[in-house]
């Protein structure tokens, strides 16, 4: 268990974060509490707490000179602290005597705390003195990130708080002409190269870059919001349509840049224009919804919410969830034909109307789970070349490979139709042989009866059965004989004429 210490001069807080999470499930025991931080350091000496939930505020003692003073007792003791919105300067002050992350009261929950706990944990793993320790979150850059991340989530409400926060980051971002970025890196695979602490260097790389290039054109303020999306504000001089070719611009030297530096393709979504801090969310959202696009168009562009208007889009959730229900019932009964003309139908919605990336997956999921519901896994394997339906959705990074997926399906589909279908007719051919083998019969008046051609008969007698239609007829006529022999009343000549 790592040894965790509560120290807020408010006893709410104190019981909130108790009770936020089952703390021993987790991992954590809470050895101590204070009330304020003279007996916190106290306790700290006494008890030697691994982790420290501490305030900024409080009386005797703040959390800023609590911190200093386990610092100058060499403790190697983890610091998250406590704060408001309008502790900014105090953050920053903790954060560079190392605390590993900060919480803000009004916006605590079990995934922030849980998420804090986590890093603060990390860091004593690593067996590297906090001073030392820099984690993604022990920088002020991650202070900006955090805080920009809330306003894009609309946590941040309050006009005057954001102009506030902007004020105490020194963010020059000013309320006119305000369009969003989203830079998306396109290989997110290249993570998987990197351990942690140079992923966060990597980052901070094309950050850097970022900055450089946009502020070459605008004013702005950027962070990495997730790893491989970048979220750009910048100030336009002028109106969007007059910026037109500086924005063009401003685009073809960002995608150059980030290839030449990092090999990395990137799509870009563009905005609509914004005049106020309040419409920031809006902002990002709608270059979500362009970044959904690049499903459709492919990766690598540039995308401008304003054409979106353009575009014929699919009523996806009523769409996907009746095809669903009819494929799953076109495989339950085996009416494979059907089921290939459904995922025929569904191509060519999705050439004619914009799908998203969601929707695309989600339709993925559908026809996978009607496969694995309703076939044998030699079935699934014939029709997927493996019995792991899944394997390829990380393949399937666009509309285009999303078609030729499901194209790829449907003529297996085919194959697989044909082949039942021939197993159908060998089998009322057999069916026919045996219960008319005593007649005068003919691979012509066989291939009639089931009304296929002599030629396709004679094929398929030999392709599934491994002998000619006229071995596979005196093999039968053999085996039965050998029947009859068995009673003792029939005539060798009875037999001669019965077979």
């Amino acid at each position: 268990m790592v040894k965790v210490m509560l120290i807020d001069d408010e006893v709410l807080v104190r019981v909130g974060l108790k009770s936020l999470i089952n703390w021993e499930e987790n991992g954590y025991q809470i050895i101590a509490e204070a009330s304020n931080g003279q007996e916190g350091l106290n306790l700290i000496r006494e008890r030697k707490p691994e982790i420290v939930i501490v305030d900024i505020k409080m009386p005797l003692k703040d959390g800023i000179t609590l911190i200093q003073e386990v610092r100058e007792m060499n403790l190697a003791t983890k610091f998250i602290v406590l704060s408001s919105f309008d502790d900014f300067k105090l953050v920053k002050k903790a954060m560079k005597l190392g605390a590993v992350d900060y919480l803000l009261k009004l916006e605590l929950d079990e995934k922030e705390l849980l998420k804090s706990l986590e890093n603060a944990a990390e860091s004593i793993t690593s067996g590297k003195q906090n001073m030392d320790y820099q984690p993604r979150l022990n920088s002020l850059a991650e202070i900006k990130k955090k805080s920009l991340q809330k306003i894009i989530a609309a946590k941040i409400a309050d006009e005057k708080q954001i102009k506030k926060i902007f004020e105490e980051l020194k963010i020059n971002l000013i309320e006119d002409k305000i369009l969003c970025l989203t830079i998306k890196i396109d290989e997110k695979e290249v993570l998987e190269k990197f351990s942690q602490g140079d992923i966060y260097l990597y980052e901070n790389s094309i950050i850097e870059i970022v900055d450089e290039i946009v502020s070459d054109f605008f004013n702005a303020v950027s962070f990495m919001n997730n790893w491989g999306e970048i979220v750009v504000f910048l100030n336009l001089d002028k109106d969007l349509v007059t910026e037109k070719e500086k924005i063009g611009n401003l685009n073809l030297r960002l995608h150059k840049m980030v290839k030449n530096y990092f090999s990395l393709s990137i799509t870009i979504a563009i905005s609509s224009q914004k005049n106020k801090f309040l419409q920031l969310s809006e902002a990002f959202i709608e270059c979500s919804e362009c970044l959904d696009y690049s499903f459709r168009c492919g990766e690598g562009k540039a995308i401008h919410y304003q054409n979106l208007d353009k575009i014929n889009k699919l009523g996806t959730t009523d769409f996907i969830s009746n095809f669903a229900v009819q494929f799953d019932e076109c495989l339950e009964y085996k009416e494979i034909k059907r089921a290939v003309l459904l995922l025929e139908k569904v191509i060519t919605k999705i050439k004619e109307n914009f799908i998203s990336r969601n929707d695309a997956i989600h339709l993925y999921f559908k026809i996978t789970g009607s496969l694995e519901k309703n076939l044998t896994l030699e079935v699934i394997e014939q029709l997927c070349g493996s019995d792991n339906l899944y394997q390829n959705i990380d393949s399937i990074t666009n509309n285009n490979d999303l078609i030729n997926w499901m194209h790829n399906l449907s003529e297996k589909l085919k194959v697989y139709m044909d082949k039942k279908q021939e197993n159908y007719l060998i089998l009322a051919a057999k069916k026919y042989l045996k219960n008319n083998y005593s007649e005068d019969l003919s691979l012509e008046r066989v291939a009639q009866e089931i009304n296929i051609s002599s030629g396709y008969l004679s094929y398929l007698f030999t392709e599934k059965s491994g002998i000619s239609f006229i071995e596979y007829l005196n093999q039968l006529r053999i085996s039965e004989a050998r029947e009859l022999l068995k009673d003792k009343k029939l005539k060798i000549y009875e037999i001669a004429d019965q077979t």
